[in-house]
């Protein structure tokens, strides 16, 4: 578990995939988050759950408040230790805690974690064109834009390009 003033991260466990699952049905956390704009029933997420635990390249962590309140995720994907690099995902599931540090917290301390534990040199980020509070969260962060995948996500009829943002280990908290 890791533990910060607001928030703890916890790996996912099955009692989690009920919140999950409703929250990857929501229309808006779809729309922010670039989840395939698909429903998903209770079994697929199973499914994808079995398949997560079994996957070492990915790290589902549960986003819970000191009291386990369950708001959120944060994901770590294509974990390469050799190449010493990752993506990272986020979402704040439950609306109370958006805007609210919950989600700035949660990243800084999965950030810490790959660093400082996993010995990654380079975390990256796709953020879709239309959320711009995303991108410049990341940018506070310290993520630098690094590319655009031009019209890489298709919703509502639209093509929409995605920003690549990296962040260094040698950046981090400077």
């Amino acid at each position: 578990m890791l533990m910060g003033e607001k928030v703890r991260l916890w790996a996912l466990e099955r009692e989690d995939l009920i919140k999950f699952c409703i929250w990857t049905n929501d229309p808006s956390v779809v729309y922010l988050t670039g989840l395939h704009p698909m429903p998903k029933s209770f079994a697929e997420t199973q499914a994808w759950y079995e398949m997560a635990m079994r996957n070492p390249a990915q790290r589902t962590f549960a986003i819970k408040t000191h009291d386990c309140e369950h708001i959120g995720i944060v994901e770590l994907m294509d974990i390469d230790l050799r190449a010493r690099r990752c993506e990272l995902g986020i979402f704040i599931g439950d609306g109370n805690y958006i805007n609210k540090g919950y989600g700035r917290e949660a990243v800084k301390l999965t950030l810490d974690f790959v660093f400082k534990q996993l010995n990654i040199n380079k975390v990256a980020v796709r953020v879709l064109d239309y959320n711009a509070k995303a991108i410049e969260f990341f940018k506070k962060i310290g993520f630098k834009e690094e590319g655009l995948l031009r019209q890489d996500y298709f919703a509502d009829g639209k093509y929409y390009d995605i920003h690549v943002m990296g962040l260094l280990a040698g950046e981090w908290g400077k």
